[in-house]
């Protein structure tokens, strides 16, 4: 029926220029989502925000990350970013996951009013070229920073739920077993 699935589930597709609106999560500090960007704008934004001048979920050039970081905003350069249990640094440079990936980020402080997330796909006023074309599985958001331990453990959570644990690291902790509840 061209719906899209993983791991016997139906995931949210997205092409260029789609997008869905999000409720008000403006306390979120952690993101984690699992997701796939088969894109090749100049841009990659699978989370959108209130963009203005100074920080959103997108990625210059071909690369993805979970913040732009090359303003000087606090809470779009601090915390650290993950995919599939290996740090990104702040993802400028990582190609955009052509396969499904888990990507996550626990920010240092809540955002402002300006950058909380407002939007699944794309900043819903960025022009079609700043949207992912994909596809978005799950997305948890948290108003807490996560702990290594805590981290490892939403990745091992989205991997065994969706069937993606064959792409965490040999030494992730809920590599061979999921973790339990």
């Amino acid at each position: 029926d061209g719906v899209l699935a993983l791991g016997g589930k139906k995931v949210v597709s997205f092409a260029s220029g789609d997008y869905m609106n999000l409720p008000d999560i403006s306390s979120h500090r952690t993101v984690a989502v699992l997701y796939y960007d088969n894109g090749s704008n100049s841009y990659s934004t699978f989370l959108g925000t209130t963009y203005t001048s100074g920080g959103a979920y997108h990625g210059h050039g071909n690369n993805t990350q979970l913040f732009d970081s090359t303003h000087t905003r606090i809470e779009t350069r601090n915390g650290d970013n993950y995919r599939d249990g290996l740090d990104i640094g702040d993802g400028t440079n990582v190609a955009r996951p052509s396969t499904w990936a888990i990507q996550v980020h626990s920010a240092t402080q809540q955002f402002t009013t300006n950058h909380k997330l407002t939007h699944l796909g794309a900043n819903g006023s960025a022009p079609a070229s700043r949207t992912i074309v994909g596809a978005v599985a799950e997305i948890i958001v948290l108003d807490m920073v996560l702990s290594t331990s805590g981290r490892e453990e939403v990745e091992g959570y989205l991997a065994w739920k969706w069937g993606t644990e064959a792409n965490l690291p040999a030494d992730h902790p809920y590599k061979s077993s999921p973790p339990t509840v």
